[in-house]
């Protein structure tokens, strides 16, 4: 096993241990209009949190301009984090919106943690696809897993 491998499989075991097994992030979503995260701050905080920021004339957004709220109080996440359901009153852009995760292939291509790779390597990697309150304006269709 290459050393890559052993590093995508370890990254792939950690992102299936329960959320209160240290850092976690759960899904982001990075568009021209909107930067979203689902994470615990890079482990500053016990509870999982939604930061999000509208991007002003499709501008950057600061890290500084991001507006947060308890995951628990916006959403659900079930247990095995393969499901995220929004509460319809939530004042997120995931308001009323569901998602379930689904293991999708990626194709990892040059440089991969500053190691060479010598050909093209499929890792599984996830993506949060919109289930139910899609059609809302705003509402991203897929999550990504970082």
């Amino acid at each position: 096993m290459t050393k890559m491998k052993f590093l995508l499989l370890l990254a792939a075991a950690l992102f299936t241990l329960p959320a209160w097994a240290g850092c976690n992030s759960v899904a982001e979503y990075i568009s021209r209009d909107l930067v979203l995260y689902i994470n615990d701050k890079q482990c500053d905080s016990d509870k999982l949190i939604i930061s999000f920021s509208k991007r002003i004339n499709s501008g950057d957004s600061h890290a500084a301009d991001l507006i947060e709220y308890p995951l628990d109080e916006e959403c659900t996440l079930t247990d095995d984090q393969k499901n995220i359901s929004c509460h319809p009153k939530g004042r997120t852009p995931l308001a009323g919106a569901a998602y379930k995760l689904k293991i999708v292939k990626k194709v990892l291509k040059g440089e991969v943690c500053g190691e060479k790779l010598k050909k093209p390597e499929k890792i599984d990697t996830g993506q949060y696809v919109c289930v139910a309150g899609c059609k809302k304006k705003g509402v991203p269709k897929k999550l990504y897993v970082p």
